[in-house]
């Protein structure tokens, strides 16, 4: 499942443009900036960010975006090494994440679907006597 939600949240952030309010990211930038990344003369420039406007200009954060501490419950997805890249993005309108919304509305839905697919498990249980109980779990 981690797997799966860091691979949706690099699509949703990177390849698609979205911040986590499902809002394109802005394109204004300043004018020397904006220049040079079009022209792809930044620092360590991957060719994939001269026309996007998503966050990343050398792919480090994208490829910093993961999962962790994996549990039968709960995943954590977020940012190794790049907190602070995440904090001044916030600044310049480029919101990947914040307290009220951690990650955006359609991979919470993509989640909801997974857990109750994995949910809806029908357990059987064999009692010494051959006796066998078909136990439903999760919701109908």
């Amino acid at each position: 499942m981690g797997i799966k939600v860091r691979n949706e949240l690099r699509e949703h952030i990177f390849d698609n443009a979205k911040d986590v309010d499902d809002k394109s990211f802005p394109t204004r930038y300043s004018e020397p900036y904006g220049s040079m990344k079009r022209a792809g003369l930044l620092r360590g420039q991957d060719a994939a960010s001269r026309s996007s406007t998503a966050p990343f200009v050398t792919g480090n954060l994208k490829n910093d975006t993961m999962f962790r501490n994996p549990t039968k419950r709960s995943v954590e997805v977020g940012w190794a090494k790049s907190g602070g890249k995440i904090k001044a993005l916030s600044k310049m309108s480029r919101v990947l994440t914040k307290p009220s919304q951690p990650i955006p509305k359609r991979i919470i839905k993509m989640l909801t679907q997974m857990v109750r697919k994995e949910s809806k498990r029908i357990v059987k249980v064999k009692y010494p006597d051959g006796k066998v109980i078909r136990l439903p779990i999760g919701k109908k």
